[in-house]
């Protein structure tokens, strides 16, 4: 469910972003570019399988992942801003004259390029993530599982771009470039959100609790806010323009097409019409799935934690009380400090206490998630291997040790961070 899910959620959005692009290259007469399109799609797709047995090492030695992924968003939303700039432009002087240049425009090896580098890096960067997700998920029965949960994801996800490109194809000129326009500024916004975020983890922005606290709930609410786009944008489709006939521009009086040429008119509009409705229907779908998978994934209520007295200046909790790999809660009260802190079995034989708090966000807290550790204000996830680790997101480790079938945890560290 996870991976369908996740590859939905990332491919729907490159497909959005890729289809807005192909349908603007034919509504403006520029359908020559679209080869370059497709071609970066190509590049992206080999690049993103590599990427995802390439890059779980270089995370572990050379590269931050968090770096790396706010680089790519930040990236992206340049790029997607560059588009919107250029749709609001030509959605101003769309005119006779300009439509007869767009073919010599569109011959300009920049503009080539730059179509081919813009699909390249969106198709990378969600693609990239969700081969990541499938490829360190492990051996056994659910690889295949998830394997064919991202497949399924990826599927509706390319009907979805198909969709939308063959709805839009009479959609009136202004309306597409101001609702696609206003949809592409609301993806910046979610991408530069996320970069900063990224970057705040990889400590090369300063960030703390008073502007995790702003970034945080956007993060953690991008599923509603992305349904909401999707919604928006079956909306536009559904307002497509119904077949009319062909116009003299020059004087606006109706052209005799002959009666095959109506039929073939009448023909596309029909098709035009159908892939409108699967769109719709689509997204009557993939709004659901992705609304209930965000309240599934939503944080549980903040468990009570245990209150624990110390004896002779140190805390003791008994291994057996962690043995199930499941986060116990404890509390301690010191005079006028009060210490929430969590203990769990990471593996076979190590243990780990942390603070139930993080540098970025503050003493929001945490709840477990499989093998994971979700924080409760950005929902960025925390692999068990890297507690202990100091930094980002990761919750602050609290000094101590094993003596017997206990772990021994000193109240002047734990009072005095």
């Amino acid at each position: 469910m996870e991976s369908f899910v996740i590859a939905l959620r990332e491919g729907v959005e490159a497909a959005l972003v890729i289809g807005i692009i192909v349908a603007y290259l034919r509504r403006t007469g520029r359908s020559s570019l679209i080869g370059r399109v497709y071609l970066g799609l190509g590049i992206a797709v080999i690049a993103s399988v590599a990427a995802g047995f390439v890059l779980p090492g270089l995370f572990r030695t050379v590269i931050n992942e968090e770096a790396y992924e706010g680089v790519l968003q930040l990236m992206a939303a340049a790029l997607i801003l560059t588009l919107v700039i250029w749709m609001a432009r030509a959605g101003k002087t769309m005119s006779q004259q300009i439509q007869q240049k767009m073919e010599t425009l569109s011959a300009s090896p920049w503009a080539s390029w730059g179509v081919m580098l813009f699909a390249a890096l969106m198709i990378f960067r969600e693609g990239a993530e969700v081969v990541l997700l499938l490829t360190v998920l492990g051996p056994g029965s659910d690889l295949v599982v998830q394997l064919l949960g991202g497949l399924l994801g990826i599927t509706l996800a390319v009907l979805f771009g198909i969709g939308f490109v063959k709805g839009t194809a009479r959609i009136d000129l202004g309306r597409f470039f101001r609702v696609t326009g206003a949809v592409l500024i609301v993806l910046t916004v979610l991408l530069v959100i996320g970069g900063l975020h990224e970057f705040g983890e990889a400590k090369i922005i300063p960030v703390g609790p008073r502007e995790m606290a702003l970034i945080g709930p956007v993060v953690n609410s991008q599923a509603y806010v992305f349904s909401a786009i999707l919604i928006v944008t079956a909306g536009l489709v559904w307002m497509g323009a119904a077949p009319r006939p062909l116009t003299d521009s020059s004087n606006g009086s109706v052209v005799d097409e002959g009666a095959a040429a109506v039929r073939k008119r009448n023909w596309l509009a029909r098709m035009e019409r159908r892939w409108r409705l699967g769109l719709i229907v689509l997204v009557a779908l993939i709004v659901p799935v992705l609304t209930a998978y965000q309240i599934y994934t939503q944080a549980p209520p903040r468990e009570e934690a245990t209150p624990v007295h110390d004896v002779g200046g140190v805390i003791r909790i008994p291994l057996a009380d962690l043995e199930d790999g499941s986060m116990r809660f404890f509390q301690h009260e010191l005079g006028d400090s009060s210490q929430r802190f969590f203990a769990l079995r990471v593996s076979t034989d190590r243990y780990q206490v942390c603070r139930d708090a993080c540098e970025l966000c503050g003493p929001i807290g945490y709840y477990q998630r499989g093998p994971e550790l979700i924080c409760r204000n950005c929902t960025a996830p925390i692999s068990l291997s890297s507690l202990g680790l100091q930094g980002g997101c990761n919750p602050i480790p609290i000094l101590s040790e094993i003596s017997g079938q206990e772990i021994v945890v000193s109240v002047q560290v734990l009072h005095n961070p």
